[in-house]
């Protein structure tokens, strides 16, 4: 019906890239000097001190606390300061979406239409056709998912001319490529042609276009790389690269990522190829 496990591995991904970040900055919190900053002016120039807990007061009436020099405005000193206190708040942001998450993959159950009907009213039962509803819905949900899959923005890397095209007026990078295209369009599955994804990268958000972006029968999306020249050195790299990058975000060989490859001498088994989308246009 949905993708379930898609989106509890994507959630669980989501957690364990948060408690990562959690640590990082709890280690700058641990490392950073603490205690209340102070400013001091003399003239034009300023320079910080600390309030901190004076360990050495013995009278209970003393002061509890007393002051350390910090810094200089621009030392070292002071930035590191600074910084743990933004790693401090910054922390605080991360548990709020840390718990948010967790309550939610822990509330998240796969939804089954069959469990549904079993829990109605026994007055209600047996008056529709349970599989043909499923079906319904089923169908209803994969159309919409189509329309959705065309991505409004897709790689704008401009493809030389003259292109290899497709019957429908579709220039595309490569002979295998067209090919493919071909192939995918043999099985009826919706797709779509170098659409942009967004990844994460160690800690930034990168865009990258697989070459299709498939919908199988019961609306898993797969992702499609068509890979040539695989003796050049620099592209084989490139693409491990990809795949590394892939694995990262939870886009896996033999789940939802396919590969086809030509021989080294250029050509393509594309019976082999039809073999594989056909695969995955069950899924």
């Amino acid at each position: 019906m949905y993708d379930y496990k898609g989106l509890k591995a994507l959630l669980e991904h989501k957690i364990w890239y948060l408690e990562i970040v959690r640590q990082v900055l709890q280690e700058q919190v641990e490392k950073a000097p603490q205690g209340i900053l102070r400013v001091n002016r003399n003239g034009k120039t300023k320079s910080y001190s600390l309030r901190v807990p004076d360990q050495g007061a013995s009278d209970e009436k003393e002061k509890k606390t007393k002051c350390v020099y910090l810094g200089e405005e621009g030392s070292s000193e002071v930035r590191w300061f600074v910084a743990g206190r933004v790693a401090k708040e910054a922390i605080k942001k991360v548990d709020a979406q840390l718990n948010t998450l967790k309550e939610t993959a822990a509330r998240l159950q796969p939804l089954d239409l069959q469990q549904v009907f079993t829990e109605l009213p026994k007055k209600y039962q047996g008056l529709i056709d349970e599989k043909r509803f499923k079906e319904y819905i089923d169908d209803e949900i994969l159309k919409r998912l189509s329309v959705d899959l065309t991505a409004r923005y897709h790689n704008s890397r401009r493809i030389a001319s003259p292109a290899n095209t497709t019957v429908n007026g579709t220039p595309v990078r490569s002979k295998n490529e067209l090919l493919v295209w071909d192939l995918i369009e043999r099985t009826g599955m919706p797709f779509d042609y170098e659409p942009i994804i967004y990844l994460e990268d160690v800690d930034e958000i990168v865009q990258k276009s697989p070459d299709y972006k498939v919908m199988s029968r019961t609306g898993m999306t797969v992702n499609v790389e068509v890979w040539g020249k695989l003796d050049d050195p620099e592209y084989l790299e490139d693409n491990i690269n990809k795949l590394s990058l892939y694995h990262r975000n939870n886009i896996d060989l033999g789940d939802n990522l396919l590969v086809i490859c030509s021989h080294q001498n250029g050509s393509l088994n594309c019976y082999s190829a039809l073999k594989l989308l056909q695969a995955v246009a069950e899924m």
